[in-house]
């Protein structure tokens, strides 16, 4: 199958699901259709793409977009709780339709829920896999890193992002202008949630065959500043005393002795001041700094990228810790 002849579609046109079919509709897919929900629904498709890609009305359903026409590939963007992905990819899987997602949440084995899905992946004949820019930057990339130290001790992924990358619902959720009694409850919810980096990690220490060792430690704490913060995706002040950014960080120890932390930050920083880091400490420390690092387009491109490698794929569950190194595929179609 060539790259042209992909039928694609998206579940969420959110600023990762949008971004992700108009690169796909730039480098010749043919994008069948896409899913959402409130006022996004009936309107034209070309509307979230910047004017890219088909007319078609965006569907309020799966059976909606299922009934549209051939599907070789979807993918899963929406911003909702790992177990409901899990679900929509079944009704893709179970029909011979290939999954992508990005949930970090499901990058990894878990007896939870890996064995049903992968079992009806099978027998649908297709094949489902998470990645985007955690593939390549927070498993792939340290697990090639950590081949060049020896008696290897930590190996530190650090993410930040900037606030005003990511939209004024998802800033709030986790905790974004919030005096300390309301950060207080975020902060107890989110203690209860899966590590944003902490599902990556573990596929890193898989993928060098070191197994953890006890449970991974996460603490999450706000940022406040002294000073009145203009956040522009919200067009409002943020006061002194509120805060203007979160840090999450996970960690856990192996059974050989190395200690993995990954640290997660959304800051009251430009979008291109955004950065990734790694460290690998053993004999000698070896630092790589992202600078600049563009997540979201990457994250669409590396998405992408894995389509024709799931579609060539035996059917079943896979994981990027599993797979070969992704690839440079564009543009596609030549």
């Amino acid at each position: 199958m060539t790259h042209n002849a992909i039928r694609f579609a998206v579940v969420g046109l959110g600023l990762q699901g949008a971004g992700t079919a108009e690169l796909a509709v730039n480098q010749g897919y043919e994008l069948v259709g896409a899913v959402d929900i409130g006022d996004k629904v009936g309107k034209p498709i070309s509307d979230f793409l910047n004017g890219h890609g088909p007319s078609t009305p965006v569907f309020g359903s799966l059976n909606e977009l299922l009934a549209a026409g051939p599907l070789d590939a979807v993918l899963l963007a929406a911003a909702i709780e790992p177990t409901d992905i899990v679900e929509q990819a079944k009704q893709f899987l179970s029909r011979g339709i290939n999954v992508v997602t990005l949930h970090q949440d499901l990058l990894g084995p878990d007896d939870s829920w890996t064995p049903e899905l992968d079992k009806v992946a099978k027998e649908g004949g297709a094949s489902f896999v998470s990645g985007g820019a955690q593939d390549v930057f927070w498993v792939q990339l340290p697990a090639l890193v950590a081949s060049a130290a020896s008696n290897l001790k930590r190996i530190r992924v650090t993410s930040e992002l900037s606030v005003e990358a990511i939209s004024v619902n998802l800033a709030e959720l986790v905790g974004y202008d919030q005096d300390a009694e309301q950060f207080a409850g975020t902060q107890g919810f989110m203690l209860h949630h899966p590590a944003v980096l902490g599902g990556a990690l573990k596929e890193v220490a898989r993928r060098i065959g070191a197994t953890i060792v006890g449970d991974i430690s996460k603490t999450y704490d706000s940022v406040v500043s002294d000073e009145v913060y203009h956040w522009e995706s919200a067009d409002r002040d943020i006061l002194p005393g509120r805060a203007t950014g979160v840090v999450e960080l996970a960690s856990f120890t192996t059974d050989k002795g190395i200690t993995f932390e990954g640290v997660f930050k959304v800051s009251a920083i430009p979008v291109a001041a955004a950065h990734d880091e790694l460290l690998v400490e053993g004999d000698e420390t070896i630092g790589v700094r992202l600078d600049p690092f563009p997540g979201q387009s990457v994250t669409n491109v590396s998405i992408l990228s894995r389509v024709p490698d799931m579609i060539a794929a035996e059917p079943g569950v896979h994981f990027v810790a599993d797979l070969p190194l992704a690839s440079y595929k564009f543009p596609l179609g030549k």
